[in-house]
């Protein structure tokens, strides 16, 4: 992937707990994991079926470099691109062999 192809900034996000103050937790929040640029594709819009409604679900893939914090990312993160939110459905999938490059599979809709 080529610099000028790294034009999309992404803020990657893990879900942390949030202490109470007298060593219980309260509930939970998104605190950011790393930042990176890369290359968004959204992809086509599906239904899902949801508490008897359609919710539509829109896919996407964000490719990014390898670094140390991207490939810590993880399946149960999310990401936030340009207003967007989208869950990660899998690990960044390494396209060449090469570990130069992380593709990401991401989907918008309701239960981001």
């Amino acid at each position: 992937m080529r610099a000028g192809q790294r034009r999309t900034k992404a803020t990657f996000e893990r879900r942390a707990k949030v202490p109470d103050g007298r060593g219980n937790f309260d509930g939970e929040t998104w605190s950011t994991l790393c930042e990176a640029r890369g290359s968004f594709a959204p992809g086509s819009t599906r239904d899902a079926l949801s508490a008897d409604r359609l919710d539509p679900r829109v896919g996407a893939r964000f490719e990014v470099l390898s670094t140390s914090a991207t490939r810590g990312v993880r399946a149960s993160d999310r990401v936030r691109i340009g207003g967007e939110t989208y869950q990660i459905r899998g690990p960044g999938m390494d396209p060449d062999g090469r570990g130069r490059t992380l593709i990401f599979t991401l989907e918008g809709g309701a239960e981001t």
